[in-house]
């Protein structure tokens, strides 16, 4: 009876050790924010609006991001639609994730990650693809404006070595 005990204890173990290992992110070499249970606002999908849409920076928007932060992340400012080469109605497909979020002071700060792909209607990809622009990590500064939430600075890959 100890034995059975002893032995499921030890397989517990090694098991658990099994999923507090290495991480598939860890493997690959990625740059890690450890995450945080915390979770003082939600911008997921001002910031997922803010890169797929094609109407421009709305009223909805500017409720809840500056209209710098809105030029940055914007795929159809980021990439080149304009050209000519390029057939309109375009596809965005993106994924985004929340990493973390933490206090400095008054304002949280929002770690996420995305990838993006931009393709036209003739299936030529405009932007992304994986490369440079899979798994980017991107930061947001949020702060407290008439008693709600406003994204106010976007850095990507913050934890670049410049």
């Amino acid at each position: 009876m100890k034995l059975k005990r002893l032995i499921l204890g030890l397989l517990a173990i090694v098991v658990l050790s099994g999923f507090i290992g290495c991480t598939d992110e860890d493997a690959k070499g990625i740059r890690k924010v450890k995450p945080n249970k915390n979770k003082y606002v939600d911008i997921y999908d001002v910031v997922k609006e803010a890169f797929i849409t094609d109407k421009g920076y709305t009223d909805d928007i500017a409720k809840h991001m500056t209209k710098e932060v809105f030029d940055k992340t914007n795929a159809y400012k980021s990439y080149p639609v304009h050209k000519l080469e390029y057939i309109r109605p375009f596809r965005i497909e993106i994924s985004l994730k929340q990493v973390a979020q933490h206090k400095d002071n008054e304002k949280v700060i929002v770690d996420m990650k995305y990838s993006i792909k931009v393709i036209d209607s003739a299936n030529k990809i405009v932007g992304g693809s994986g490369g440079d622009s899979a798994d980017i990590p991107i930061r947001f500064t949020v702060e407290k404006r008439n008693s709600d939430w406003v994204v106010v600075e976007k850095v990507e890959d913050p934890f670049e070595d410049h």
